[in-house]
């Protein structure tokens, strides 16, 4: 866990600014009270599932609230599992029993076949790739959501593979990734990979951002912060994670936020129906 607090030092994206105001979870329980119908995102997780079960509790979003069946919608931008962590295979219980969606992230792809990142274990000794095949097929992760006009996906789409509006642009990332599900070549990392989903980014290659000049723009699920702030569509909003941040990041313009608070903490964005982005923290470390 504490290698994940270095990333609390780390000053302001150059182009973003801190997001304000960022609420405490007793101030977003009494939002989500008064808005029925929202849809509540969660960031990295990482196979902490504590931080989510501790959030969900506080926010009295489980499925079977003290007042009921819940009515809002919840689930997870992604990473919500790590690779390595000794809690992932009790976070995908946690996701089959509590979340109505799962944004897939890099982490999830890499054991399911697709590209693999840094450190990624050279075995899935925990079985977590049949169980996020399941959760795949169930139509429970996914590779993008469009709620109420805001764009939610792991790392952002640029505006090379960006629709007009949010719904649109969800819609085709799910469909490359249900075409990307039913390659028999995935397994095998040999799958010529959809570029709006997959492409590679030159910041988490070691390169730098003067290199996406010389090569296909990064996809949703690689993608930095710092090369989503540079080629963004403007006409409508996204939230992301990804890029772990001490802090709530926004775009100047406020179009893109980015709540991968990273530390041993969640960032939490609401999305009302009529498309207010209220966004909050459990604000916990150790």
């Amino acid at each position: 866990m504490r290698e994940r607090d270095e990333s609390l030092q780390k000053p302001i994206t150059v182009g973003a600014k801190a997001a304000s105001p960022v609420l405490t979870l007793h101030e977003l329980k009494d939002l989500i009270g008064k808005s029925p119908e929202t849809t509540i995102v969660f960031s990295d997780v990482h196979g902490y599932v504590e931080l989510l079960e501790r959030a969900m509790d506080e926010l009295e979003i489980r499925r079977e609230t003290p007042h009921g069946k819940r009515t809002v919608r919840v689930g997870s931008i992604g990473d919500l599992i790590d690779g390595r962590s000794d809690g992932d295979a009790r976070t995908l219980e946690f996701a089959k029993q509590e979340l109505d969606f799962v944004i897939a992230g890099n982490h999830e792809v890499a054991l399911m076949g697709g590209p693999s990142f840094a450190g990624q274990p050279s075995s899935d000794k925990q079985g977590l790739g049949p169980v996020l095949y399941e959760l795949a097929y169930a139509g429970i992760l996914k590779a993008a959501l469009g709620a109420s006009g805001v764009l939610l996906t792991h790392a952002g789409v640029n505006a090379s593979y960006s629709l007009q509006n949010a719904e649109l642009t969800a819609e085709l990332l799910n469909k490359q990734w249900e075409e990307y599900l039913v390659s028999p070549k995935v397994r095998s990392r040999m799958l010529r990979q959809p570029a709006a989903l997959l492409a590679p980014s030159p910041l988490r290659s070691g390169g730098s951002l003067s290199d996406l000049k010389n090569q296909a723009s990064p996809g949703c699920l690689w993608q930095s912060w710092e090369e989503l702030l540079i080629n963004y569509p403007k006409s409508f909003r996204q939230i992301i994670g990804h890029s772990p941040r001490g802090r709530i990041e926004s775009s100047q313009d406020e179009v893109l936020t980015n709540i991968d608070v990273a530390g041993y903490r969640v960032g939490i964005a609401v999305i009302t129906k009529g498309g207010q982005i209220v966004l909050g923290s459990d604000f916990f470390q150790i």
